[in-house]
């Protein structure tokens, strides 16, 4: 009789404090709130997603607590019962899968190549090719660095949109170094243009050389290619020679596409739902070797003689 009730007992109290331990570790996890209003001293109301709760915070105390202040419309996890000790309020963040991230950007990208297309006349590549019909390293770069930039902006703005049910639109901002770049991206491919046209004399370049012809001697004008060249006219000069500016530079480029795409999947794992938020960013290293590539790009194309690269 003893033993059976024994068990009923242990079984009872392994209950309790299975039941207990749940209870702390929901606690634990916090309340789902959102910043319904931050004054112009900082002064911070929080709602429970629930609308059960409200919690009103000075800006002191907000900074006592967070070591920074909130904006309006911030998702955020309170534990405990702020001001008081040991409460806590941290940003809540929405995990984002591997495949959601390969996805949102992929589709980025997809979306600004379907516009392109439009916007060509469905012949987006011509957007690669220059005036003298060869694939345009400026044009190239320009292009390539655009996407990705514009492609992980976008990824970014969808995911926050879902993940936050469509009330976070915007307030992604473009760090110094990435707009540094994208500067540097577009004053090449507007230096080049200028460089080509002032050597061959505010002339179109002439029209391309029969089947059979060579090509007009380096020195004497600009003229077309016959049709572009994809694997080759990113590499080489007019002449059909190789020219290492031109393949430094696309070298570059394509590194820095690769690198920053890549640091922006790694970062969308981990998606910040508040009002502001910023892109990843690219080191010095890279921003560094993004000018001297462009740079020396350009000094190349000034230097050498009109109608060779």
């Amino acid at each position: 009789m003893i033993r059976p009730v024994l068990r009923k007992i242990r079984w009872t109290l392994l209950v309790i404090l299975m039941g207990s331990c749940g209870q702390f570790a929901l606690a634990d996890e916090g309340a789902p709130a959102r910043v319904i209003s931050v004054g112009p001293d900082h002064t911070t109301i929080l709602q429970q997603e629930n609308g059960s709760k409200k919690w009103s915070l000075s800006g002191p105390e907000v900074l006592k607590i967070v070591g920074h202040y909130f904006d309006n419309g911030d998702f955020v996890i309170v534990t405990g019962e702020p001001p008081a000790a040991g409460a806590d309020l941290i940003i809540r963040t929405a995990p984002i899968g591997v495949w959601g991230r390969i996805i949102a950007i992929v589709v980025s990208a997809l979306v600004l190549l379907v516009l392109a297309t439009i916007a060509s006349g469905w012949r987006p590549y011509r957007f690669l090719v220059g005036a003298d019909e060869r694939v345009s390293n400026s044009k190239c770069q320009v292009v390539l660095w655009f996407g990705a930039a514009m492609s992980v902006y976008l990824a970014t703005l969808v995911l926050r949109l879902i993940e936050s049910n469509w009330e976070l639109v915007g307030g992604i901002a473009i760090p110094a170094n990435v707009l540094a770049m994208t500067g540097l991206s577009g004053l090449t491919f507007a230096g080049a243009k200028m460089i080509a046209v002032s050597k061959n004399g505010g002339n179109l370049p002439a029209p391309a050389p029969p089947a059979n012809a060579a090509p007009a001697p380096a020195g004497t004008h600009k003229q077309k290619a016959r049709e572009p060249d994809w694997l080759r006219d990113l590499f080489t000069n007019d002449q059909g020679d190789l020219d290492f500016g031109d393949f430094q530079m696309i070298l570059i480029v394509w590194i820095s596409v690769i690198i920053y795409v890549v640091s922006a999947y790694i970062t969308l794992g981990n998606l910040p739902l508040q009002q502001h938020v910023s892109l990843p960013d690219v080191d010095g290293s890279l921003l560094a070797g993004f000018g001297v590539g462009q740079g020396s790009y350009l000094a190349k194309k000034a230097a050498v003689p009109v109608g060779t690269g």
